[in-house]
């Protein structure tokens, strides 16, 4: 366990959905259907003590119609935005190297990887691209998209007039400015021990809105809060949870999820009133947090959305990471 949380913390790519806090709350409070995960580790034996280079999470797969034959699938909960390996950036090359040997060997029962949602131009999925030509592996892309995400270090104080714009409803524009000079819409962010538990339950009954409820596809109507609870609390103790709230004068009526992994963060879930729905809160919330984030998280080099395409997030999120 300390191996993986170290390497997390040092990875070449951050990636809150391989994190440790993130899949083993999961797994105890909501299981696992069919199989169980397979652990892909390398070390790094050259130190005195053997030092966590790689860890890749699988499922076996039966064939289907894309691959007839048994393969390795990455690991993902109807959760994960991201799959993917977390790798030491000390030697990324030299790592991948050894998981590809080991993953193409003749001995081993699987024929192929399959990793769904995953950053085809980050720096560890080129190094993967990379290790796998020189392991002779052939590498077969079935889908893409761009995804939207953010960059703190390129906004400027322009980004939040810019984004507004891009939002359709003049009429709602001006209501939306007049309310922010007139103090009436108020918006903060809770960071690490900050996300204290009244926040996470305001997110929590947020995110349960009508449809979501009714669906069953909210954290609640799930039965899976209990398990994002813990998740929450451990990214909140160790800092690397924020949480953003959109105010209407006083009561909270929309709220985000988001963690920190290594140099990145990551948009998880974000909840809104439906009884305020004409301000769009949803919406303002994300704005709010793109006049920002430019400061508070600086340290970034990137924000994932997390989103699939036609997101609302594409109008006001300008970047864009191919999945």
């Amino acid at each position: 366990m300390a191996e993986w949380r170290s390497l997390e913390a040092r990875a070449l790519e951050g990636n809150a959905y391989l994190s440790p806090d993130f899949v083993l709350p999961f797994v105890r409070h909501v299981g696992l259907p069919g199989n169980d995960i397979r652990v892909i580790a390398v070390f790094d034996a050259s130190a005195r003590s053997p030092r966590l280079a790689v860890l890749g999470l699988f499922r076996d797969a039966p064939g289907d119609r894309r691959f007839p034959l048994a393969h390795l699938q990455a690991y993902a909960n109807n959760h994960s935005y991201l799959t993917g390996l977390l790798v030491d950036a000390a030697d990324a090359d030299g790592a991948l190297d050894a998981f590809f040997a080991f993953v193409t060997g003749h001995d081993t029962p699987w024929h192929g990887i399959r990793f769904d949602d995953w950053r085809a131009d980050g720096p560890v999925g080129q190094a993967m691209l990379r290790a796998a030509r020189r392991a002779g592996a052939t590498w077969h892309g079935y889908e893409g998209f761009a995804r939207a995400a953010l960059v703190p270090a390129r906004l400027t104080s322009e980004s939040f007039d810019a984004a507004l714009a891009r939002v359709e409803g003049s009429s709602w524009r001006k209501k939306v400015g007049r309310m922010l000079e007139r103090g009436e819409i108020g918006w903060r962010l809770l960071r690490g021990p900050e996300c204290d538990r009244p926040s996470l339950d305001r997110f929590l009954s947020l995110e349960d809105r009508d449809w979501t409820r009714q669906a069953g596809s909210s954290l609640r109507a799930s039965g899976q809060d209990r398990a994002f609870l813990e998740i929450f609390e451990r990214f909140a103790d160790d800092g690397r949870l924020f949480v953003t709230e959109l105010l209407l004068r006083g009561e909270v009526i929309a709220s985000t999820t988001n963690f920190i992994s290594g140099p990145e963060g990551f948009a998880f879930k974000l909840g809104w009133s439906t009884a305020h729905k004409h301000l769009r809160p949803g919406i303002l919330n994300e704005l709010m947090f793109l006049r920002a984030a430019g400061q508070a998280f600086a340290r970034l080099s990137c924000i994932d959305s997390g989103t699939q395409p036609g997101s609302f997030l594409e109008r006001i999120w300008e970047e864009r990471t191919s999945i």
